[in-house]
């Protein structure tokens, strides 16, 4: 049970189900991937990014963020399948500014303050 009423409104998220994963790289260099839905989700979180080494500073602020992606699926904002959220199409919106990724960054320093220091 993961608890970030703090952070996220005051909004108790409960993961029924996180699996996460812990491994060298993953594909398209990406630092960590957050996959899931409603009923649970799956974080990866890469060592190393091409030749960066990630300290575990680093490693735990990405999984910080993806922790914001975790809740985003489970309360449905964001959909699994396809770039929506909260039922509006951001499919040809660039990278920086999809409203999930913008709350991510906003709220991943807060969250690693939170857990880590």
């Amino acid at each position: 049970m993961l608890e970030l009423k703090t952070v996220l409104k005051r909004q108790k998220v409960l993961l029924g189900v996180m699996l996460l994963n812990v491994i060298t790289t993953l594909e398209h260099s990406a630092y960590a991937l957050c996959y899931g839905d409603r009923n649970g989700v799956q974080i990866d979180l890469a060592r190393c990014s091409g030749h960066l080494k990630f300290s575990l500073e680093e490693q735990m602020l990405n999984l910080a963020h993806e922790l914001v992606h975790a809740k985003q699926f489970i309360t449905g904002q964001l959909s699994p399948i396809k770039q929506n959220w909260k039922k509006k199409d951001y499919s040809t919106t660039p990278y920086s500014r999809q409203p999930w990724e913008r709350e991510a960054y906003a709220k991943e320093e807060k969250l690693y303050k939170i857990f880590w220091e």
